[in-house]
């Protein structure tokens, strides 16, 4: 007869005493009363309350949990032994697990096994995850996703009640050219701090994306809402700390009345402000948009309306694309770029390159900054042509790109940094201002993210390019570790 295949001779107490001891998951014997009857070293580690040994398991948990679990316990006991049963719940200590049990008493043991593992960190991740999917990772605000669920919940009401205001900032770009995104990043924080202070706690605050805001008043009137706005734009005009240059905010203000016709409402508003001077607050009405047409789409007096609030949307949404859009390059600009990195909603995973040119400073003081632009305009057409249709491709500012590679993984994205960088060597453009960079050659950084963080994949591929570069290491693909 041949060897029965699934058995082996019983290796003895101490191989089982072994195996329990070094065991990576926390074992816990439990009566059939759901007191504890024993616990393996990694259990009490993992509990850290003394004196675990009579108590019943469902005391060891949080208040909000305990019922929950002292109902787990009792249909442990009444399960099958056949059949495991699963339980999640924060403990006392304030961390959390999963708990996995099985009724040993009809397989000739007696009370209840529960295996539990240390589910804490993938709690947070699992919370950070969320919270990135709903938040903006500057400000901190509600960003646009959470913002539109909020808007349609608030339009869903019976009576629907309440005010929308659209706020852009005036002067930012300014701020961005002249003082550098890190200066503009502090001002779009402070911001948000003074549009939660300045707004009641109903109210949801939100970055749109770049230097868009919106806040949400339920319940609240026109009149009431109109009177905030003009607190707000006082507000952001008040003088920045440390800011020499001056930022305003251009206001619209609208009634809640629909999804699609509020946020159309509140953003001709708020263009109407724009063109109209800045600095202020424009409540939509059918006047507001009547002197619109005439002002900036003029048509024929018998022209339908609704063709004319057409021409004008069709309009602002040039104006929209335009401030988004690099003027020397082409490509999608900075502004662009924020709005993708609060709000990217690609596959998994994602991966980023951090493309920044080598000794250009260089380059611009030898030929001039006309040879310099026409040297980043060659650039940024060889990334588009090198990257794949689905890439985003982005000028960051001054010589440096950003290229947002969804579903690609590290090994992938180091592929695709490596032609990149091969790409731009291979134009052969003359550098003359450093001798040991010959041609206008890149450095790229690239950095892989599972859980859709771009903002985190930004700061770790520039972090490994600049690494790289003081290094002395140009004109080469770097991989971040983190």
């Amino acid at each position: 007869m041949g060897r029965r295949r699934g058995r082996q001779a019983d290796p003895g107490p101490e191989f089982f005493e072994a195996a329990v001891t070094h065991n990576p998951v926390a074992l816990v014997g439990l009566d059939a009363r759901g007191r504890v009857g024993y616990l393996s070293d990694r259990a009490t580690h993992l509990l850290t309350e003394r004196h675990l040994l009579g108590r019943a398991f469902a005391e060891l948990f949080s208040y909000d949990d305990r019922s929950r679990a002292d109902a787990y316990v009792a249909g442990l006991a009444g399960s099958a032994g056949t059949t495991g049963m699963f339980f999640a719940g924060e403990l006392g200590s304030g961390r959390f697990v999963h708990v996995h049990g099985r009724n040993l008493g009809h397989s000739g043991g007696r009370g209840l096994l529960l295996a539990l593992v240390d589910a804490t960190e993938a709690r947070r991740r699992q919370a950070d995850l969320e919270r990135s999917a709903l938040f903006d990772t500057m400000t901190g605000l509600p960003n646009r996703t959470l913002f539109q669920e909020r808007l349609r919940t608030a339009c869903e009401q019976e009576p629907v009640a309440g005010a929308l205001m659209m706020l852009d900032l005036d002067g930012f770009k300014q701020v961005n050219d002249a003082l550098g995104h890190q200066q503009g990043d502090h001002v779009l924080v402070e911001v948000a701090r003074r549009l939660e202070r300045a707004t009641p706690a109903s109210a949801t605050v939100a970055r749109l994306g770049g230097d868009e805001f919106v806040v949400l008043l339920p319940d609240t009137t026109l009149d009431v809402a109109t009177k905030l706005a003009a607190a707000l734009v006082d507000d952001v005009a008040a003088p920045f700390p440390g800011l020499t240059r001056s930022v305003t905010a251009s206001v619209g203000v609208t009634g809640v009345d629909g999804f699609e016709r509020s946020l159309r409402q509140a953003d001709l508003a708020m263009y109407a402000a724009k063109s109209w001077g800045r600095n202020r607050v424009v409540v939509h009405t059918p006047e507001v948009e009547r002197a619109l047409r005439e002002r900036q789409s003029p048509v024929e007096p018998d022209a339908p309306a609704e063709e004319s609030v057409a021409e004008l949307q069709a309009e602002r949404d040039r104006l929209q694309v335009e401030a988004r859009t690099d003027a020397l390059t082409g490509l999608a600009n900075r502004r662009s770029l924020d709005e993708c990195l609060s709000a990217f909603r690609g596959p998994l995973p994602v991966s980023l390159l951090f493309v920044d040119l080598d000794r250009f400073g260089a380059y611009n003081h030898v030929h001039g900054d006309l040879r310099g632009d026409a040297a980043l305009q060659r650039v940024a057409t060889t990334l588009s042509r090198t990257c794949r249709d689905d890439d985003l491709v982005f000028r960051k500012g001054g010589e440096e790109f950003v290229v947002v590679l969804p579903s690609t993984d590290a090994t992938a994205a180091r592929i695709a940094g490596e032609r990149v960088r091969a790409a731009v060597e291979a134009l052969g453009l003359e550098h003359g201002g450093a001798d040991d960079v010959p041609v206008v050659t890149v450095t790229v950084g690239a950095a892989t993210r599972f859980d859709g963080d771009l903002a985190q994949a930004l700061r770790a591929a520039g972090d490994t390019a600049y690494a790289c570069k003081v290094a002395g290491h140009r004109n080469r693909v770097a991989t971040s570790r983190g």
